[in-house]
């Protein structure tokens, strides 16, 4: 089916379910604009989970759970970034997902696969651990710090021999700070979620007082530094309609601060604007295109 064709089909709805329809093909049509460009797999899956909203849709849906020993929606998405990280190609991923999902191995030698929780009392020559990564190891549902400090505890003192701790560079766990001997400045303090939303709210109040000018408060050297007020209006403008699109709060798309960082730097090419600080992969694959169009006709070019 065309994305036409598919389009056609939400002309019976009402007007606010047919604007919902409109988006979900447009989201259809950008990732296949993103293939077509040439992506790998894991840029694929980041704008799923970023650009699309499938990070946000897991993360409600994680919201009320207790049990950080059970994987969450949002730990599958991570398992499947991992996963597209290997089987770089997304003509082939699904194909390769499904038959990787379905091996079995008849070799008497292997790896054998286990979570931390099953293995207390066990010992082997070599083991990895996987995955220690922020929100998994202490993991994003859990509030006491000092029980997921010993979980980690348990997995790097199975090996006889060697152990070796693999995390993602981009957002390795607190906890690996304190393995090399360093206090960690990372670490967060886990609260239950009471006190969590009373303290979310107290934070909210204070920013709202502090952009009213009710709070002396500081702000970072990079944020004094002048920017082009007229193309952060044209990138807010831009943004805002693209958050009425996608039926999301205007920063879910980027917030004032990452905006300013970019008409800071004017970037003109895909590889500038990825090194402006807050432009991370998805938003890149989500929004990149779009916010060097704004430049360009800013620049009237």
């Amino acid at each position: 089916m065309s994305l036409e064709q598919l389009a056609a089909l939400g002309t019976s709805l009402n007007e606010r379910h047919q604007e919902y329809w409109e988006g979900f093909v447009a989201d259809i049509g950008n990732v296949s604009r993103l293939v077509a460009g040439g992506c790998d797999s894991r840029t694929l899956v980041e704008f799923l989970m970023q650009g699309i909203g499938l990070g946000r849709a897991a993360g409600s849906l994680d919201s009320r759970r207790t049990r950080p020993d059970r994987a969450t929606h949002v730990d599958d998405l991570l398992a499947l970034r991992r996963t597209a990280a290997v089987y770089s190609d997304p003509e082939d991923f699904g194909r390769q997902l499904a038959a990787l999902l379905r091996r079995t191995s008849e070799q008497g030698d292997g790896v054998l696969l286990t979570s931390i929780h099953r293995v207390k009392g066990l010992e082997w020559d070599r083991v990895l651990v996987f995955a220690a990564d922020e929100d998994l190891m202490p993991h994003q549902l859990a509030t006491d710090i000092e029980e997921e400090r010993r979980v980690l505890h348990v997995a790097v003192t199975r090996a006889h021999d060697q152990v070796v701790v693999l995390a993602d560079e981009s957002r390795p766990s607190p906890f690996l700070d304190e393995l090399e001997g360093r206090p960690s400045p990372r670490m967060r303090r886990r609260t239950d979620p009471t006190t969590a939303r009373e303290e979310a709210k107290a934070s909210r109040r204070a920013k709202s007082a502090k952009s009213a000018g009710l709070g002396a408060g500081t702000s970072d050297a990079a944020d004094e530094e002048p920017y082009d007020e007229a193309l952060f209006e044209s990138l807010r403008q831009w943004r805002l309609q693209e958050a009425r699109r996608q039926d999301v709060r205007a920063f879910h798309v980027f917030s004032n601060r990452v905006l300013r960082n970019i008409t800071r730097r004017a970037p003109t090419t895909t590889a500038e604007l990825a090194a402006v600080s807050g432009v991370g992969p998805s938003k890149l694959a989500a929004y990149g295109e779009a916010v060097l169009d704004v430049i360009s006709q800013h620049n009237g070019s």
